[in-house]
């Protein structure tokens, strides 16, 4: 999967390591609520993970350090770790969300319209084209 990531070459190291991160749990049943308990396949839960839980998961791995967002909500307009770009600015890496107020959903963009995320207990993870994604953020210590 890593050769339909366009420009996967190109990328930043720590750019193809999120990608190829990501992409390790697609297949990972989804568990509400699931949430990782540390970096590395360890710190995965055998149940699964929830959209949010995979997001910090893969950033927790790559960055070495846990992210300060635990859920949908905290990452919705976190400008601690985040800066809000324009889905003209994404890039592989980086993180989508939507979000009504009640519920949301979150997933790390994966390059040429395709997205990896949990996307519920019928599908767990998956990687494929979701247009649902209405802010878009990158994390402040992603080149």
């Amino acid at each position: 999967m890593l050769n339909d990531t366009p420009g996967y070459n190109d990328l930043s190291k720590q750019r193809q390591e999120l990608i190829a991160t990501a992409l390790l749990l697609v297949g990972m049943p989804y568990e509400w609520g699931g949430k990782p308990t540390g970096p590395g396949l360890n710190g995965v839960p055998k149940t699964g993970l929830d959209c949010s839980g995979f997001v910090k998961w893969v950033y927790w791995t790559v960055l070495g350090e846990q992210p300060g967002f635990t859920g949908t909500v905290h990452i919705w307009g976190n400008t601690t770790e985040l800066v809000e770009i324009t889905k003209d600015e994404l890039q592989p890496g980086d993180i989508g969300v939507r979000h009504n107020g009640e519920s949301g959903h979150t997933g790390i963009y994966a390059g040429d319209g395709m997205w990896i995320h949990e996307a519920g207990e019928a599908t767990g993870c998956v990687r494929n084209h979701y247009k649902n994604f209405t802010k878009f953020y990158r994390h402040k210590k992603v080149n």
